[in-house]
């Protein structure tokens, strides 16, 4: 799909904030938010959402389904961020185990995407 910039999903107000990792590119720091819709979703509708900055989400994955949907960008110097981001969320392990309580606690083993 294509979309103008100002319609980029942005994560909701109800949205859990897990994690959050910052990286530099170009002598800026970016942040790398990730939040959960664990708490209001139904049980095979819950979602992990990355968002960057104030961008938004870059990276949104099912914890139930293989299923997953990431932003590309025509503009290059946003795509590299993007990228950036995306091996920022591959390689840091405060990612990679999440633990979501909704009447119990489990952990979500967040499956790394290969690219």
């Amino acid at each position: 799909d294509t979309i103008t910039i100002d319609k980029i999903k942005k994560s909701k107000i109800n949205d859990t904030l897990l994690k959050q990792v910052s990286f530099e590119f170009q002598g800026k720091t970016h942040w790398i938010n990730l939040f959960s819709n664990h708490k209001y979703a139904p049980i095979d509708g819950e979602t992990l959402s990355f968002e960057l900055d104030n961008l938004g989400v870059i990276y949104l994955k099912s914890t139930t389904w293989y299923s997953y949907g990431r932003l590309n960008c025509t503009n290059d110097s946003i795509n590299s961020i993007i990228n950036i981001a995306l091996e920022n969320i591959i390689l840091h392990h405060e990612f990679h185990n999440i633990e979501l309580s909704k009447t119990k606690e489990k952990t979500i083993k967040f499956k790394v995407p290969k690219i």
